[in-house]
């Protein structure tokens, strides 16, 4: 489990039970990774339920890290509170064989008028790139401690809804029939 290049993502294993999904002529088919037994029963719904269960139970187990990137965020040096108040949680793009959920600030990395830089996470040289000594302005790691207090909880959420999920869906296969 790693923090990754993109500090608000949680993806595949990262979020505790890794889902794949794939897409082939003649079918498609969600596995996830990390749930024995769950397959079976994956199988027994349709692609496009099963892929909107999975993001459900993804951004679901993600509640615990928004809680404390926000918490985070309220301890941190900057008092308007606009950072703290928008954090917020979404999903994350989609491929043929990847579902992700991310935890961001505003409308993303350098995206609108405010936005929580990359630069304030990792931190960065300040002055002319002319100038041979630069200081160095250290970043705040917030939503990286964040993440790593809450990564443990938010894969064992995880694991836990899709399954309860799951089942859910299932059941309500069988009795409609």
């Amino acid at each position: 489990m790693g923090y990754g290049s993109n500090p608000t993502a949680l993806r595949g294993g990262a979020s505790g039970a890794a889902s794949r999904s794939t897409t082939k002529a003649g079918g498609g088919k969600v596995i996830v990774l990390g749930i024995p037994g769950i397959d079976k029963k994956l199988k027994q719904l349709s692609l496009l339920l099963q892929k909107q269960l999975i993001r459900k139970a993804m951004r679901e187990s993600l509640r615990p890290v928004k809680a404390a990137v926000y918490a985070m965020e309220r301890e941190g040096h900057i008092t308007t509170g606009f950072t703290s108040e928008n954090v917020q949680l979404r999903s994350g793009k989609r491929k043929k064989n990847r579902i992700t959920a991310q935890v961001i600030i505003g409308e993303g990395w350098y995206k609108g008028a405010t936005f929580y830089a990359a630069f304030e996470e990792y931190g960065h040289f300040v002055g002319s790139r002319a100038l041979v000594y630069r200081n160095y302005h250290e970043g705040s790691h917030r939503m990286e401690r964040a993440f790593n207090q809450t990564a443990q909880q938010a894969k064992a959420d995880c694991e836990w809804m899709i399954r309860l999920a799951v089942d859910h869906a299932v059941n309500q296969l069988g009795k409609g029939n």
